[in-house]
């Protein structure tokens, strides 16, 4: 192929990536496949990323997996190591292949690039740990600690936080997810946040340090683990008797969007419950209205029956019987409503006549 025609095809690569950056996947993925055509391996190696990216996207795992195989062909130092790791992660997740998978990243992480093999690193101390090789993989992650590297070192200190915990080391995991926490902008931080915040609420009983960890933890991304966080930020205000701060992290989470989980959702309702609570409690009748209401909607019919039971009580004291009729009867056809919440809906529904 002509230098000419090389060029071209680098062209069509740079122009691929900046479709593939705006969201015209189409069209970059027909232009990544037109400039795998090419006889560089720098850019042929860099197509086919683009090209293999959006096979797995699809689907299509056997011939993404062949296309990354066709990226290590090339020998390109920028994309084999990503693609090694790539194909790990494909025959681990997908192919039910550890041993194909772990020759991978060894490969990838013998590649030693600055970025990639890092990450390949991390990969296979999650493979070593799940196979029980539980030295192997503390090693790895905290090689990969001492790499510096400006994502992976973080994230490996929270995985490592994770087996230190499982071990029973509750003080060496709180080190590394305290670590982790001092990029609180980062998701890894945040996830190290989460970790020990759990630690001290639980563990530690110290509300206060549990507080400070859970604010940086409900900054995380994904909707269902911020839900939690803030949840749990709530818990831990409540705990040292800080209830504007608890209604205001409960409120957080009940007003979330994007809440799908199982997890998240039972968090949320949890939320909106106690948010509800505390306000009964302070006479906020109207704000204890709107919580009750969202938990009286919750997944399980126990949380269901005791959040109906509360809006039955709320609708009492604001004298709207008709209401607190319906709220009690809601409580008591949950099938999951415990001894305790049917014996005060049933007492309150008689005095109410």
């Amino acid at each position: 192929m002509s230098e000419e025609a090389t060029v071209d095809l680098l062209s069509v690569l740079r122009d691929a990536e900046s479709q593939e950056r705006h969201g015209a996947h189409e069209a970059a993925e027909a232009g990544f496949r037109r400039a795998a055509e090419s006889a560089d391996p720098a850019v042929k190696a860099a197509a086919l990323r683009g090209v293999a990216s959006y096979l797995v996207l699809r689907g299509s795992n056997q011939e993404g997996l062949e296309t990354l195989r066709r990226i290590v062909e090339t020998g390109d130092p920028q994309e084999t190591a990503r693609a090694l790791r790539n194909i790990g992660t494909l025959l681990e997740d997908h192919f039910g292949d550890p041993a194909g998978a772990r020759a991978a990243y060894e490969q990838a992480i013998a590649c030693d690039h600055p970025l990639h093999s890092q990450g390949a690193r991390v990969n296979l101390a999650q493979l070593l740990e799940r196979e029980g090789d539980l030295d192997g993989a503390a090693r790895l992650l905290v090689e990969t600690i001492d790499s510096g590297h400006p994502v992976e070192s973080n994230r490996a200190r929270v995985l490592l936080g994770f087996l230190l915990e499982g071990a029973g080391d509750n003080a060496g995991a709180l080190q590394c997810f305290e670590e982790a926490m001092r990029e609180p902008d980062s998701e890894w931080g945040q996830r190290g946040a989460f970790q020990a915040g759990a630690i001290y609420l639980a563990k530690l009983g110290d509300p206060g340090r549990a507080c400070d960890a859970f604010s940086v933890a409900a900054r995380l991304p994904e909707p269902n683990f911020a839900v939690t966080a803030m949840f749990l930020l709530g818990e831990a205000e409540r705990e040292r008797n800080n209830e504007d701060g608890a209604i205001e992290a409960y409120g957080r989470a009940v007003s979330l969007e994007g809440v799908s989980t199982p997890n998240g959702r039972s968090a949320l309702f949890a939320a909106a419950k106690q948010a509800g609570s505390l306000c009964l409690q302070r006479h906020d009748l109207d704000s204890a209205r709107a919580y009750l209401t969202r938990a009286a909607s919750a997944d399980d019919g126990e949380e269901r029956a005791r959040a109906a039971c509360l809006l039955g009580l709320c609708e009492r004291e604001a004298g709207n019987y008709v209401a607190a009729r319906e709220a009690f009867g809601d409580s008591l056809s949950n099938p999951g409503a415990p001894p305790e919440i049917v014996e005060i809906a049933q007492n309150a529904l008689r005095e109410l006549g």
